[in-house]
């Protein structure tokens, strides 16, 4: 399944963009990771997490199709977490 990221209306995989109002999906149960992974943009957005480029980190993830401010709370929480736990 894929799911609208503006509207929240959900599709076959088989579609390609939203009927509603043109937006791009994101796959529903699929980790923002796994989507990574399988667009070749995982290394790259460990580089970017390693250097802390949350600049950058949010342009991978708006590759994959999240949108910008979703993107920016992912990476919020990865440092926030990153700074709880040590890292």
């Amino acid at each position: 399944m894929k799911k609208c990221t503006y509207c929240g209306k959900e599709y076959p995989d088989e579609a390609e963009i939203c009927a509603v109002d043109h937006e791009p999906f994101e796959r529903v149960g699929v980790s923002f990771k796994q989507q990574l992974i399988e667009a070749n943009l995982y290394d790259d957005f460990i580089a970017a997490a390693d250097k802390r480029d949350s600049k950058q980190m949010i342009a991978l993830l708006v590759q994959i199709g999240k949108k910008k401010r979703t993107a920016a709370f992912i990476v919020h929480a990865i440092f926030a977490n990153a700074q709880k736990f040590g890292s």
